[in-house]
């Protein structure tokens, strides 16, 4: 989806199609909405109804600015390496990628030397002070990955 930002989310770009089936959960049980937006699925996990979650997603759409994204990415969900250094080379100044393991090739990558035995950083929102700073991260417009 990063790769094509403008064409699923700018205005004229894809619209959301509600589903009833999971490409993802075989036994998919409708409990919250989910949709297709163009061949990516999304699943709008804590509304009630189709027309709250078109409002939201259409409410939040209109809230983006632009030219200040930002973009985090782990290495949970049998994430690969040729996965983060697709996202390492994508072409947005703002981007981090937390890891367990030490690649020293991607630039945007932050590492988290106390989940290399579990060999996926897990729940980030826990540890993630530990080894970055978002509050540097943000005030200086995505270009500090350090702790400090």
């Amino acid at each position: 989806m990063l790769n094509n930002l403008d064409y699923y989310l700018k205005s004229g770009g894809q619209s959301l199609r509600f589903v009833r089936e999971s490409k993802y959960i075989k036994e998919f049980d409708n409990s919250y909405p989910l949709a297709l937006l163009d061949d990516i699925e999304i699943h709008f996990l804590h509304y009630q109804s189709e027309s709250e979650a078109r409002e939201k997603w259409q409410r939040r759409l209109a809230r983006i600015h632009w030219d200040n994204l930002y973009f985090k990415f782990n290495d949970n969900d049998q994430c690969s390496y040729e996965l983060m250094k697709i996202f390492d080379n994508l072409p947005f100044k703002s981007k981090v990628i937390f890891s367990s393991k030490d690649y020293e090739d991607l630039t945007s990558l932050v590492h988290f030397k106390s989940r290399e035995k579990e060999g996926y950083v897990g729940i980030d929102l826990k540890i993630y002070h530990r080894y970055f700073n978002v509050v540097n991260w943000l005030n200086k417009g995505g270009e500090d990955l350090s702790a400090d």
